[in-house]
C-alpha cells in the first residue's frame, strides 16, 4: 500500500491548496462535495475524475496562476512564443522561442521564422537541433493541442505544407542548401 503525504494549506473558508510532492491542486467546496483542480485532471467530490470543460483554442495558450508555477520555464518560454506568434510578434515569438532552446518544438518554429526571414544559417541549425531530439518532436504541440503548419516555397506555384516531424524538418533543410549556394548538398539530402 503506497503512502501519500501532502501539505494542506486553507486559503479562504472552503477553498485549500494541496501540495503533493510533484504537484499541486486548488480545491473549492465543503467536505463531500469539493471541486478539485489539478494538472492531473479535475475531480468532483469523491467521484472519479470530472471531464475537463472545454477550452477555447486561443485560451489553450493561457498559463494561469496555479498552471505557471508547475510549468517548466522553457514550457513557459514556448507557449509565450506560440502566443506572440497567434499576436503577430514576430520579434516577441523569437526571442521566447530561441530562450526555450533545449525544446524541439521550439527550436522547430524557431528555425521556420529563421527562414521565412531568409537567416539561413540560423535556421539551419535550429532544424539540426530539433532533429536531433527526434523523439521529443511534435509532444508539445501536441500537449497543448496546438496544429502547427508551416508553408515552404518548392516553386512560385507549388508550396509543401509541413508539420514538426521529421520530414518537414528535412524538407525545410533541403531548401535552405541552394539557397545558400549548397546545391550539391541539397541533391543530396532529397
Amino acid at each position: 500500500m503506497a503512502l501519500r503525504f501532502w501539505r494542506r494549506v486553507r486559503l479562504a473558508p472552503g477553498v485549500t491548496l494541496n501540495l503533493l510532492k510533484s504537484t499541486a491542486s486548488l480545491s473549492f467546496g465543503p467536505r463531500g462535495a469539493k471541486y478539485t483542480i489539478s494538472p492531473r485532471g479535475n475531480r468532483a467530490g469523491r467521484g472519479g475524475a470530472a471531464p475537463a470543460p472545454s477550452v477555447p483554442q486561443r485560451d489553450r495558450l493561457k498559463l494561469g496562476f496555479f498552471q505557471r508555477l508547475m510549468t517548466p520555464a522553457e514550457e513557459q518560454r514556448f507557449i509565450d512564443g506560440i502566443r506572440a506568434l497567434n499576436d503577430g510578434d514576430q520579434d516577441a515569438a523569437l526571442a521566447a522561442l530561441e530562450g526555450a532552446g533545449d525544446l524541439p518544438d521550439a527550436v522547430w518554429m524557431a528555425g521556420m521564422i529563421r527562414l521565412r526571414r531568409e537567416e539561413l544559417d540560423r535556421a539551419r541549425a535550429h532544424f539540426e537541433q530539433a532533429l536531433a531530439r527526434l523523439g521529443e518532436l511534435g509532444t508539445l504541440f501536441a500537449k497543448y493541442e496546438i496544429a502547427a503548419q508551416a508553408s515552404l516555397p518548392i516553386t512560385s506555384d507549388i508550396f509543401a505544407h509541413v508539420l514538426p516531424r521529421e520530414r518537414g524538418t528535412r524538407l525545410a533543410l533541403v531548401e535552405i542548401a541552394p539557397l545558400e549556394g549548397r546545391h550539391a548538398e541539397a541533391m543530396s539530402r532529397g
